[in-house]
């Protein structure tokens, strides 16, 4: 019985140690740059492990512990962190009080752990390893410095959009073996992330590759993208910031699910788009064209 016990507590540490991924930045269509909402500073990249510190800020999005008050909002909770808040990580980007959880990777003039410039002198006769096959939809490089994620960037530049067409473009990193794809994506379009009720199911259209949350890709990034439900109004007010989106997606992983999220608004174009969308459907209510279906209990506050 004892050791029952003790095995079952090791395969549940296990499957804890080797798991996790997170939105890293949204890259927005008018080219502002966004650390994702659980990003926290320092956090390695160039390993995979618990016990190295590279899982601290991959948000562990559980239904059963958010409608049980743990994880305090639907972006769940993180291992550095606690509670994810939107709230706190749009300050900080915009240059409020914010919060110290929030900004860069690793510090400026690192890579992978390393200083940049290390002399490689004497290794140069070492046989390079042959090249790994670049999975679907992996970034071209892994972002382990990315100075444009300094708190504050918004003040001057604002916050990221959607496209014109309503797509939204993140990055995810895959730490380790389940924190692969595929992923889900849901997006609350008026409650700045806090109700697990305001989230409307979207189209993920670039996914990260995996089978069930697992695959064998490890410490890399993934480019991934969201289509927003036809419609969709941003209008939430974060910290401030009028017209918020938060759209998170994670992973099925039997030790998540895994993920993150990220906050962005409207362009001016995609956001005419959506309210010409309503507009027809509403036209083609009062004429019985198509009935009456809210998608998720959240359309009537698109408008």
């Amino acid at each position: 019985m004892r050791f029952s016990t003790i095995a079952a507590a090791l395969a549940l540490t296990a499957s804890l140690v080797d798991g996790h991924g997170l939105v890293t930045k949204i890259t927005g269509a008018n080219l502002v740059v966004m650390p994702g909402l659980t990003v926290i500073a320092g956090t390695r990249r160039d390993c995979q492990t618990n016990q190295c510190g590279s899982q601290r800020d991959s948000a562990i999005i559980r239904d059963a512990e958010i409608k049980a008050g743990k994880a305090a909002t639907a972006l769940g909770r993180t291992q550095g962190g606690g509670p994810v808040s939107a709230a706190k990580a749009i300050a900080n980007f915009m240059g409020g009080t914010g919060n110290s959880t929030t900004g860069v990777n690793n510090p400026a003039g690192q890579t992978n752990g390393k200083t940049a410039g290390t002399n490689l002198q004497g290794r140069a006769a070492a046989k390079a390893p042959p090249a790994k096959p670049k999975a679907e939809n992996q970034a071209n490089v892994t972002d382990t410095s990315p100075a444009a994620l300094m708190p504050g960037v918004g003040a001057a530049n604002g916050m990221p959009t959607c496209s014109d067409t309503g797509v939204i473009t993140m990055t995810y990193h895959q730490i380790n073996g389940d924190g692969a794809g595929p992923l889900v994506a849901k997006i609350d379009a008026f409650s700045g992330g806090i109700s697990p009720e305001a989230f409307v199911v979207a189209k993920m259209i670039k996914n990260v590759p995996g089978t069930g949350g697992n695959s064998k890709n490890t410490m890399t990034d993934f480019d991934i993208a969201v289509q927003m439900p036809e419609g969709m109004v941003c209008g939430a007010t974060v910290a401030g910031v009028s017209g918020v989106c938060i759209v998170r997606v994670n992973n099925a992983a039997a030790a998540g699910p895994f993920g993150g999220a990220a906050a962005f608004i409207q362009s001016p174009r995609a956001k005419k788009r959506a309210l010409e969308f309503q507009r027809l459907k509403k036209r083609h209510y009062a004429r019985g064209v198509v009935a009456r279906n809210p998608i998720g209990g959240a359309e009537a506050n698109w408008e």
